[in-house]
């Protein structure tokens, strides 16, 4: 996050800035530090990630002082499959 004039100029402005879902899709869950001090006019979230797929999320973020901001809309696909599991299989020996 970049604490911006109106000119569009990085600040260098200092404080934390929380972040937080502005709008979401079912019961998704923000995860990590959505709390971090900005420096130079920079919050950097490093371990941020959302637990569901989904269309239609945006993020806000604030600074203490200053307008809400909100991101524009983006969609959460998920990964490819990495491993499969098999499970409840039964086996039948022949004979």
């Amino acid at each position: 996050v970049e604490i911006r004039d109106a000119w569009g100029n990085r600040t260098a402005a200092s404080g934390d800035v929380l972040i937080g879902f502005a709008t979401a899709p079912g019961t998704a869950t923000l995860a990590g530090s959505r709390r971090v001090p900005a420096a130079n006019g920079r919050a950097v979230f490093s371990d941020l990630s959302i637990d569901r797929a989904g269309t239609g999320y945006a993020l806000s973020a604030v600074v203490s002082g200053l307008p809400l901001a909100i991101t524009d809309l983006f969609d959460v696909t998920p990964a490819p499959a990495t491993s499969y599991a098999v499970s409840g299989l039964a086996t039948q020996l022949c004979r």
